[in-house]
């Protein structure tokens, strides 16, 4: 038989909605609750059928006897299959379930109990046979003896590996810009003059302006065309020139010399 509960459900709404409580004097009701408690802890669950048994059990004495129980008998009517006791039927319903609950969870254990020993012979009987091979496996091959477990040794600390060492962030390079070739050719000797130094520096700085510098090669020829001209026409054509915002050079209209000497005749640039 399954061992019982050494408690049982109270049900506070069944106890506040009962009409046979609610007629009970406060005495009946904890002759009542006592009356429960020990027909929970009693083997079958019954209480005996005897008038000075109950008077003792529920704690009323005499008041027993001089009509209490009248009320709470109603409670505990005689009970089913057995002669001479008495139960409360709501109370027999709910231990009758604590019990099978009980023999349930007694028999998961009981199964649960079974499969581990199983899996343990299982285990005693293959780490056995790999012995007798000289075989190593991965369960134990040997029975640990009985006492404290061995002290676990320090491991050795692994070393960190030394990490690399940073590289360097490359500087950005410098933005790449198109060589312009220098124009410091020596002058003629019919150039040669302040005036004209002013002026060609002036038309070199404005070939860069526009975006159109000179070469070497442009230079000399300017610099031999502009030589036959003389000084005075030279400042004069070099000054037209970028006035008029040209990228050649020019002489003023009317003059004789109308050869270009850099590039095509272009329209002047307006700016």
């Amino acid at each position: 038989m399954a061992k019982k509960r050494p408690w049982f459900p109270f049900f506070a709404s069944d106890w506040l909605g009962s009409t046979k409580r609610a007629m009970m004097t406060p005495d009946q009701r904890g002759a009542y609750i006592d009356l429960l408690a020990h027909q929970w802890n009693t083997p079958d669950c019954t209480l005996p059928d005897d008038d000075e048994a109950l008077a003792a059990l529920s704690g009323l004495g005499e008041g027993w006897l001089n009509g209490a129980s009248r009320l709470l008998r109603l409670c505990f009517p005689p009970a089913s299959g057995k002669l001479g006791y008495l139960a409360n039927e709501r109370l027999v319903e709910i231990r009758a379930e604590a019990d099978a609950q009980i023999e349930k969870s007694q028999q998961g254990g009981i199964r649960s109990g079974e499969v581990r020993r199983a899996k343990a012979e299982a285990a005693r009987a293959y780490e056995d046979s790999q012995a007798a091979k000289g075989t190593s496996t991965t369960l134990r091959t040997q029975r640990e003896p009985k006492g404290n477990p061995p002290e676990p040794q320090p491991q050795p600390k692994e070393k960190k590996k030394p990490r690399p060492p940073k590289k360097e962030k490359k500087k950005p390079r410098p933005p790449k810009t198109k060589d312009v070739p220098t124009t410091h050719t020596p002058l003629p000797e019919a150039l040669e003059s302040p005036e004209f130094r002013k002026a060609w520096a002036d038309w070199e700085k404005h070939r860069k302006e526009i975006k159109k510098p000179l070469t070497p090669t442009s230079v000399s020829r300017c610099l031999n065309q502009l030589a036959g001209l003389g000084v005075r026409k030279a400042i004069v054509m070099i000054d037209h020139t970028i006035a008029m915002g040209w990228q050649g050079l020019r002489e003023p209209e009317g003059n004789n010399h109308k050869e270009e000497t850099d590039v095509p005749r272009t329209r002047p640039c307006r700016e």
